[in-house]
């Protein structure tokens, strides 16, 4: 005959069981509030080599770069950065990378992690938390294979729509009317964006002249290029 069960012993488990619930209910719960803290800080970085669209930024690749840095409390900080992927043969060689003399041309392109080799002349960041910044790896992610352009989608497009993803908020502009996207134009509009109300007179007046003179550069590049496509 078989025992019957102890009341006392199945209120007991079943109270265990409650606490058991609880306390992982209760897990989840901080997992997702430590989720939505915003500890975490993202910072889009500009570093400029040459001005934009000058005999040197056309002929010596000399663009200058733009990237993203995370910062994480109780972890290495972290950057990534779009390139034009350098192949590196067996006989020690290297290949690949962009032609300046055919900025049109689209070549393959690599997402590096860490992206250390330039330093910032200009940055600009936002506090966000690790689940909007999972959004912005996860981009980053998907890049891994991208084509690399100079004039479409270049170090500047990855690092601005990566800041996008990761942080909810948009990135310091970095572009002529929307395109050519270039760290020149990003670490213009970083000091704008750091120099706060007060300078608006003065940023809208600097945004003028930039604007024409961009305008100008951007009609001789034009020529330029179509110069080289054709050979002559």
């Amino acid at each position: 005959m078989k025992a019957s069960a102890n009341p006392k012993d199945e209120k007991n488990s079943g109270a265990n069981n409650r606490k058991k619930l609880e306390d992982a209910a209760g897990k989840e719960s901080a997992k997702k509030t430590e989720e939505q803290k915003d500890n975490v800080e993202v910072t889009i970085c500009a570093d400029v080599e040459s001005d934009f669209l000058s005999e040197e930024y056309r002929k010596s690749g000399m663009v200058g770069h733009a990237w993203i840095k995370v910062d994480q409390e109780g972890t290495p900080q972290d950057s990534y950065g779009f390139w034009p992927l350098i192949r590196l043969n067996p006989d020690g060689s290297r290949t690949g990378g962009f032609n300046p003399s055919e900025p049109w041309k689209t070549v393959d392109g690599e997402v590096r992690s860490p992206d250390t080799a330039h330093t910032a002349k200009e940055e600009y960041s936002v506090k966000t938390n690790k689940k909007k910044l999972e959004k912005g790896i996860e981009y980053a992610d998907s890049k891994k294979s991208a084509g690399y352009n100079l004039l479409t989608y270049n170090c500047t497009t990855f690092a601005s729509d990566m800041f996008a993803k990761s942080t909810g908020s948009v990135a310091p502009a970095s572009g002529l009317f929307g395109l050519m996207n270039n760290p020149n134009f990003l670490a213009q509009s970083i000091q704008v964006w750091n120099a706060g109300s007060d300078a608006i007179d003065t940023v809208k007046h600097k945004a003028s002249e930039l604007g024409d003179s961009a305008k100008e550069k951007a009609s001789d590049f034009g020529d330029s290029v179509r110069q080289m496509k054709s050979g002559n």
